[in-house]
C-alpha cells in the first residue's frame, strides 16, 4: 500500500503538470490559460483547508493551522510549475525535473511535520508538565502564597503545594485568606510509612489534621509579625484526593453576631436547610430529617441553633411537623413559637408537652405510628409527614427511670423508648432531636450507648469536658469552641467543621438583645396561615390522643407549659376562685354519696377552662377554634367522669385510657394538657394515686377504701 504522503505529493505534482500541459497543447490564450489555473490553485487551497479540520480534528488548533499552511504553500508551489508549463511548454525536460524534485520536497515536508506532531511534541508537553508540577512556579510570583509557603516551611509543612488562595471578607473588610493545599503523594506515602512503623495498621490520617492547626497558626504569626489565635486556623478536607483547604483569618470573627434573615417560602424536609456559617464565611447546609443531638454546656448557644432548626422546619410544613416535649424548661425553648398563637384562629406551628408522664406517652405514640405507618403498603405512604421530635434538656427525663409509658403491651421508660425510636422509627419519618449539657451514653439514660450510636447528625457547643469532641468526633485535638452559637459539627459524612448558626433574637428580658433583627415572634408570626398538623392517616390511627393534644394557643395551654411538675400553679383570680369551688361541691356530693370521707384538704389547684380544639374550616381556609360543651354522660363534671371511668377499672387507668374514654363519655372539650392538670389537682387533693410500678396508671383511693 503507497502511503498517503507519498500518494497525495506525486498526485499533487502530476495533475499539475498534465493540466498546464494540456492548456499548452490545446494552445489556449494565455488570457484565458492563468486565470483557470490561478483559480483551480484556489480551489484545491480551500478544499485542502476544510480536509485538515476534519481528518486531523483530535490536533490543537494551532497544530491544524499549521498544517494549512503548509498546504498552501504546496498548492502555491504546484501554481507556479503550471505557470512554468504554460510560458516556456518546449522546456519539457527542465520543468518535468521541477515537478520531481516539487514532489519530493512535499513528500520530506510531510514527514517532518508527522514526526513532530506525534513523536517530538507529546514528549516535550510531558516534561514541561512534570517540570512544572515539581517546581512550585505561581509562588515565586504571587507575595500571598509566598506568605504561605514560608509559613508552612517554619511549622515543618513545606512539603504542601499552594494551589490557590482566595481573600474571606466580612463586608467591605478583608479578615482572613483561604488557602487551597495538596499533600504530594511521596508525603502521604511516607507518611503511612511512619505509621505502620509505630505500629498503626490504618487508624492514622495521613495529610493534615487537627493536630496541624497549632503549629501552622505560630508560623502564620510568626510570618505576617502579628499575634494569632489557635482558633482563628481551620483545616477542612476537600473532596479530591490529598486536597484541604487551610483558612487562616487575622481576627476573631466566630465572636461576631450573625443576625437571622428568614426566608418564609415552602421549603421541602428533604430539602438540606442552613446550619451556619464556616470561619470563612462559607455557609453550611444539612437534612433535618435524622436523628440529631446537640451537647454543650448551658448558656453555650444550643438555643440559637434549635430556633435556626425549627425556624427551617417550620416552612416544611406540608412535609413536616415539629412536636417539642421535655421536663425542664420547655416554655423557654419553645414559647417563642407559641406566644404569638395565642387568642389566634391559627394551628401553632409547634406542638409542645411537657412533664415526664407527657414526655414518656409522646415517645409512646411515636413508636405506635412508627409501627404503624411500616405495616402500610408503600403506595400508601407518599402522605405521611416526618415527625420531629425536639427534645430539650432531654437528659433530665431519659434519665428517670420511675415513669413509664405502655408500647405493645409493656411499659418503658423515655430511655428506652428513644432508643426504640432511633433504632426503628427513622424508616417511618419519625426523628429525634435530643439536646442537652453531655452527650455521654449515661446521659441518655440506660439505653444511651444504643441511642448514640444511632446519632447522625451531632453538634457540639462549647463544654468543660475536652473529652466530649473525641467521644463525638473521635479527634482529641479539636479546638474548644470558645463563642456562644459556636459549634463542631458532622454528619458522619464528612470531616467535622466548624460553625457559627445565626441568631434569631429572643424576647425574654433577661436575656441580652444581641441585634436588632428579627425575633423569635417575628418568625412565627410569619409562619401563620399555614396548616400545621399531621397528616390524615397518622391524625386518624393516634385517634384520641392526637384529637386530645393542643393545636391552638391559650392561656390555659401556655401555663401548662411554664410549670413543671410538682410546681405551685399561678394565684388564681377570684372568678376561678368561685369556678373551683363549685368543682369541688360538686366532687364532695359524689363522694359522700359513695359514703367516702367528706374531709375537705386544705389546699387545691384550679382546673382550667376547657382548652379549643380543632373544628371547622372557614371559606378563607383558616381553622376556626370552638369550645364544645361536653355531652351529658350521667356526670356533671368531669372529676365525676374520671371517678366513673375508674370505678369500671379498679385496677387503675393510664393517662392515654381516660384520655380516650372521657371522648367516649361525651367531653370533647378535653385535651391532653387539660387532662394532666385535672389528674394532678385530684392526685394532690388525695383522691386519686398513682398506681405503684405503673407510674402512667392512676385509680381512685375510693377503691383502695373498698378493698380493704
Amino acid at each position: 500500500m503507497i502511503p498517503y504522503k507519498t500518494f497525495f505529493a506525486a498526485l499533487g505534482a502530476l495533475v499539475t503538470l498534465a493540466v498546464s500541459l494540456l492548456l499548452a497543447l490545446l494552445h489556449v490564450p494565455g488570457l484565458l490559460a492563468f486565470p483557470l489555473v490561478i483559480v483551480l490553485a484556489g480551489v484545491v487551497a480551500l478544499g485542502s483547508r476544510k480536509a485538515v479540520d476534519e481528518a486531523f480534528e483530535t490536533l490543537s488548533i494551532e497544530d491544524r493551522d499549521r498544517i494549512k499552511n503548509l498546504l498552501t504553500c504546496a498548492v502555491l508551489a504546484n501554481l507556479a510549475l503550471a505557470v512554468f508549463v504554460l510560458v516556456s511548454p518546449g522546456l519539457w525536460l527542465l520543468w518535468l525535473a521541477c515537478g520531481v524534485v516539487l514532489a519530493v520536497v512535499e513528500y520530506g515536508f510531510a514527514r517532518y511535520q508527522e514526526y513532530v506532531l506525534y513523536k517530538v511534541k507529546p514528549k516535550l508537553e510531558k516534561r514541561q508538565a512534570s517540570e512544572v508540577e515539581a517546581a512550585p512556579q505561581p509562588a515565586q510570583w504571587d507575595p500571598t502564597i509566598q506568605i504561605a509557603n514560608n509559613a508552612f516551611k517554619r511549622s515543618g509543612h513545606g512539603w504542601l503545594t499552594v494551589m490557590k488562595w482566595e481573600s474571606v471578607s466580612r463586608g467591605d473588610k478583608a479578615v482572613g485568606v483561604r488557602f487551597d493545599v495538596r499533600v504530594p503523594s511521596k508525603m502521604a506515602a511516607k507518611q503511612r510509612a511512619k505509621q505502620e512503623a509505630n505500629g498503626d495498621k490504618g487508624e492514622g490520617k495521613v495529610g493534615l489534621s487537627s493536630s496541624d492547626i497549632e503549629p501552622i497558626a505560630i508560623a502564620f504569626s510568626e510570618e505576617l509579625g502579628q499575634p494569632l489565635e489557635t482558633d482563628w486556623v481551620h483545616i477542612n478536607k476537600l473532596a479530591g484526593a490529598g486536597t484541604y483547604t487551610v483558612t487562616v483569618m487575622t481576627e476573631d470573627v466566630m465572636a461576631a453576631v450573625i443576625p437571622y434573615v428568614d426566608d418564609p417560602s415552602l421549603a421541602h424536609i428533604e430539602t438540606a436547610g442552613l446550619v451556619g456559617y464556616q470561619i470563612d464565611g462559607s455557609p453550611i447546609y444539612a437534612r433535618f430529617d435524622i436523628h440529631w443531638a446537640d451537647v454543650g454546656k448551658s448558656r453555650s448557644g444550643k438555643s440559637s441553633l434549635v430556633h435556626v432548626k425549627i425556624a427551617y422546619l417550620t416552612r416544611c410544613w406540608t412535609s413536616a411537623l415539629v412536636i417539642a416535649c421535655g421536663t425542664e424548661k420547655v416554655y423557654d425553648a419553645v414559647g417563642g413559637w407559641i406566644e404569638p398563637f395565642v387568642g389566634t384562629s391559627y394551628k401553632m406551628p409547634i406542638r409542645a408537652v411537657r412533664g415526664a408522664q407527657d414526655t414518656a406517652d409522646l415517645l409512646a405514640q411515636m413508636m405506635k405510628l412508627a409501627r404503624w405507618r411500616q405495616s402500610q403498603p408503600y403506595s400508601a405512604r407518599g402522605d405521611f409527614k416526618t415527625v420531629i421530635i425536639e427534645y430539650d434538656e432531654a437528659s433530665f427525663g431519659l434519665q428517670i427511670k420511675t415513669t413509664k409509658a405502655e408500647f405493645d403491651g409493656r411499659n418503658y421508660t423515655m430511655s428506652q423508648l428513644a432508643d426504640m425510636i432511633t433504632k426503628g422509627a427513622g424508616s417511618a419519618g419519625i426523628h429525634l432531636h435530643l439536646a442537652a449539657q453531655r452527650g455521654t451514653n449515661d446521659n441518655w439514660g440506660d439505653a444511651g450507648g444504643n441511642i448514640n450510636a444511632n446519632i447522625a447528625g451531632q453538634t457540639l457547643f462549647r463544654t468543660k469536658d475536652q473529652g466530649e469532641l473525641y467521644r463525638a468526633f473521635g479527634d482529641q485535638q479539636l479546638p474548644m469552641p470558645r463563642h456562644k452559637g459556636e459549634f463542631w459539627f458532622d454528619t458522619d459524612d464528612a470531616e467535622p467543621v466548624k460553625v457559627k448558626a445565626p441568631y434569631i433574637q429572643e424576647m425574654d428580658p433577661k436575656r441580652a438583645k444581641l441585634h436588632d433583627g428579627l425575633t423569635v415572634e417575628d418568625v412565627a408570626r410569619a409562619r401563620m396561615g399555614n396548616d400545621y398538623d399531621l397528616d390524615a392517616g397518622s391524625a386518624k390511627f393516634l385517634g384520641p390522643y392526637w384529637a386530645g393534644m393542643t393545636h391552638y394557643a391559650t392561656e390555659e395551654y401556655v401555663a401548662y407549659l411554664r410549670n413543671a411538675d410538682g410546681e405551685e400553679t399561678p394565684s388564681e383570680s377570684p372568678e376561678q376562685a368561685e369556678a373551683k369551688a363549685q368543682v369541688m361541691s360538686e366532687v364532695d356530693a359524689i363522694i359522700a354519696a359513695a359514703g367516702w370521707s367528706s374531709e375537705q384538704p386544705a389546699a387545691a389547684e384550679s382546673a382550667p377552662a376547657p382548652v379549643p380544639s380543632a373544628t371547622s374550616v372557614g371559606s378563607a381556609g383558616a381553622a376556626t377554634p370552638t369550645v364544645r360543651e361536653p355531652q351529658s354522660s350521667g356526670a356533671a363534671t368531669r372529676a365525676a367522669r374520671i371517678f366513673q371511668l375508674l370505678d369500671e377499672a379498679p385496677e387503675g387507668m393510664t393517662k392515654a385510657q381516660i384520655l380516650a374514654g372521657l371522648f367516649q363519655l361525651g367531653d370533647e372539650s378535653v385535651t391532653d394538657a387539660s387532662l394532666q392538670v385535672e389528674l394532678r389537682r385530684l392526685k394532690d387533693s388525695g383522691r386519686l394515686e398513682q398506681v405503684a410500678g405503673r407510674g402512667s396508671a392512676y385509680r381512685s383511693t375510693a377503691a383502695l377504701i373498698t378493698q380493704s
